[in-house]
């Protein structure tokens, strides 16, 4: 994998672990915009995409490539704890 794309891999995961610290957070701002036509998101919904954003992030730190980068990865194994800990909350 070249450089761009293990930058773009990485910064994909840094985009859904601030999602999900922010929902976790109780910032449901994304929900708000997307689910406007339909009223408020159901617990399920948030748990829906709090569970795709777990597996983005999984997904982007089981890349070999960007397992041999040296940066911090610290920052998504704790979104990834966090999402868990929420989904578990709230199911």
């Amino acid at each position: 994998m070249e450089s761009e794309q293990i930058a773009r891999t990485i910064a994909g995961a840094g985009h859904s672990a601030t999602w999900i610290n922010k929902v976790v957070g109780g910032d449901m701002t994304w929900f708000t915009r997307s689910e406007s036509l339909f009223g408020v998101a159901s617990q399920a919904t948030i748990n829906k995409h709090m569970q795709n954003n777990i597996d983005h992030i999984v997904q982007a730190l089981a890349n070999q490539d960007v397992i041999d980068d040296s940066s911090d990865k610290s920052s998504y194994t704790g979104a990834i704890t966090v999402g868990n800990q929420y989904i578990t909350d709230n199911s």
